[in-house]
């Protein structure tokens, strides 16, 4: 798949959107045990970035195409002086994928993973979706947008601390 970045207003609308949802689910997790949080918001990023293409790079070949990944993410307000990082990437698929199908692919290979939970409830929208909840707080909704053939991975990093200059609510 060729990779490119999405419009960040779009990305910015489709993370807003879902973040309320996910967090509500999710949680904003600190330091859990000896689970390790990212070190910095760039840290976050480029892990949940490598998470977000791994998670898309598990269909099937021939079934997506078009990886576009938000440039910018949005800094989420996990605490005092504390944040995560929320993108999102999407693949084009073709009028006649079954999502579920799909998401099926997807959860398979993390069912098998002991760090993350998998769950598979229906959208508020009754769409099939799946979510990736690691103990740490790092989390992935996968969906269908039928709006544009898409299928979406938001994406949410654990909690980190924010340096001097940087706040939630703004983008990075």
């Amino acid at each position: 798949m060729q990779q490119r970045g999405m419009n960040s207003g779009s990305a910015h609308l489709a993370v807003t959107a879902a973040v309320v949802t996910v967090l509500a689910l999710s949680g904003c997790a600190s330091r859990v045990g000896d689970v390790d949080e990212p070190a910095n918001a760039a840290e976050a990023k480029q892990t949940t970035q490598r998470t977000e293409r791994e998670i898309l790079g598990l269909l099937p070949p021939g079934t997506a195409s078009d990886l576009q990944q938000a440039d910018e993410g949005t800094l989420m307000n996990c605490g005092e002086r504390r944040a995560l990082w929320a993108g999102a990437a999407t693949v084009a698929v073709d009028e006649s994928t079954d999502y579920a199908q799909l998401l099926d692919v997807i959860a398979a290979d993390y069912e098998a993973s002991t760090e993350f939970e998998i769950d598979r409830a229906p959208s508020a929208a009754g769409e099939p979706s799946v979510q990736f909840v690691h103990e740490n707080g790092e989390s992935y909704l996968i969906g269908p947008r039928r709006e544009d053939r898409r299928l979406e991975v938001l994406s949410f990093s654990p909690c980190f601390d924010l340096v001097e200059g940087q706040r939630a609510g703004t983008s990075f």
